[in-house]
């Protein structure tokens, strides 16, 4: 008998609902922005 599987937070991600939580959590607490400097996820400024 298997245990149900629980739907993915993000779809295609092995990432748990626990691991997502600490990440976050560990963002915030040292103020660290959650999407680094430089990746290009910036919007396009003149």
């Amino acid at each position: 008998m298997k245990a149900e599987k629980m739907p993915a937070v993000i779809p295609g991600s092995f990432a748990s609902p626990e691991a997502i939580d600490h990440i976050m959590v560990q963002k915030f607490v040292m103020a660290s922005p959650a999407v680094p400097a430089g990746t290009g996820t910036e919007p396009f400024r003149h």
